[in-house]
């Protein structure tokens, strides 16, 4: 599935980002928020945004989440068989 939105040029240009970064930047915010609001897993986070299990929790505490909740192996084994 591929995701886009629109940015004006003037606010696009006051950015000054290279287009990667910011896509990369808005990858990890939405990510963060469908952890959050628990409607991905923690390796399901890992998978979107490429990066294996002890990196993603790190990002996750890095930006103030627990990387474990309520944590349920058995689901997670299945999620990475999926």
């Amino acid at each position: 599935m591929h995701l886009s939105f629109e940015i004006p040029d003037d606010i696009y240009l006051a950015i000054n980002e290279s287009d990667d970064h910011l896509k990369e930047m808005a990858k990890r915010k939405f990510v963060l928020e469908l952890y959050k609001k628990g409607k991905i897993s923690i390796s399901q986070g890992a998978r979107i945004l490429d990066m294996n299990l002890y990196s993603f929790m790190k990002f996750l505490s890095q930006n103030g989440l627990p990387a474990i909740k309520d944590y349920d192996i058995e689901a997670e084994l299945d999620n990475l068989k999926g």
